[in-house]
């Protein structure tokens, strides 16, 4: 099982074909929406996951799933060669329907995601929310508001861990433990997977292909997570939205939730219509059979 150096060194390059399907560089920063609705930054979870290790009665089983010998690693992961393939990966819808996706990243937070969904109720609009599974684990009555109000619920990993900067055996747990936290609250097991900040390489692409997942970048992101103000969110959001978008949001933000209706009456009168994620990808399923792959890291779906 190649260290936290090993897999930083060798796959660098790697990484960065990855983090270009966004936009983004390997030295872009990413905010965060903390437990108390205000931007953070990263920071490095190493320590806390492996504190959790011995705190974490769920965290601890899953990540000896992963740190198990491999034989029944390869079982645990459902290896059956399709790890051999490209992940699948979802950076934007179809750009001849006049659609967008509004995403959510981040929660649940009390006091927010509440406020959220109901501007969202109010507004007849249909979103995507991708939880932190230790953030679910503890509110789990907000992730199940989230899904009966016909939102759409995907992992975003147990910690809000940065993926690059951990062990293989991390990613695996980090998007498993936070998928059985969301089992466990809906009753489903999740399909949508979005890594913290759009930071993924192998490993953690091929873990999350491995467990069933579609990963989920973004078309648009207006950097509401640092609260730049209410117009600077509607204006950065509306001069970037075009056909088949997915934008990225973030759950625990005040300006994001004022600035919602104004977004939504602006994008409908051009003529968008609002869908979520997974809807998005069962159009393209079905309108088109995907395309031949031309590396690892080419979208499956584009």
């Amino acid at each position: 099982m190649p260290n936290r150096l090993h897999k930083l060194t060798t796959l660098a390059p790697l990484a960065a074909t990855v983090l270009a399907l966004s936009g983004m560089t390997a030295t872009t920063t990413f905010g965060y929406a903390g437990s108390a609705g205000g931007p953070n930054t990263f920071t490095s979870l190493q320590a806390q996951a492996e504190e959790a290790r011995d705190t974490d009665p769920l965290w601890r089983t899953v990540y000896q799933d992963y740190t198990a010998p491999v034989p029944h690693r390869q079982a645990v992961l459902r290896l059956d060669g399709r790890t051999a393939k490209r992940p699948a990966i979802l950076q934007r819808g179809d750009t001849a329907r006049k659609e967008i996706a509004l995403t959510f990243d981040d929660g649940p937070h009390p006091g927010y995601t509440d406020q959220l969904l109901d501007v969202l109720h109010a507004c007849h609009v249909p979103a995507t929310f991708f939880v932190v599974g230790e953030m679910a684990e503890r509110y789990p009555d907000l992730v199940r508001d989230e899904i009966a109000a016909g939102n759409t619920v995907g992992n975003h990993t147990y910690h809000h861990i940065s993926l690059i900067k951990v062990n293989a055996a991390d990613d695996a747990a980090e998007i498993a433990a936070c998928g059985d936290v969301l089992q466990q609250i809906t009753g489903k097991r999740p399909y949508l997977f979005r890594p913290p900040g759009g930071q993924s390489d192998l490993f953690s692409l091929d873990a999350a292909e491995a467990q069933g997942y579609t990963t989920v970048l973004w078309t648009d992101d207006p950097g509401d997570y640092a609260s730049p103000g209410i117009d600077a969110i509607v204006k950065r959001t509306l001069h970037c939205a075009r056909p088949g978008g997915i934008l990225l949001l973030h759950d625990g933000i005040g300006q994001t939730i004022e600035a919602l209706p104004t977004i939504v009456d602006a994008l409908r009168a051009k003529g968008f219509t609002f869908v979520t994620v997974d809807q998005m990808l069962r159009e393209q399923k079905s309108s088109r059979s995907l395309p031949s792959p031309t590396s690892h890291y080419s979208t499956a779906i584009l």
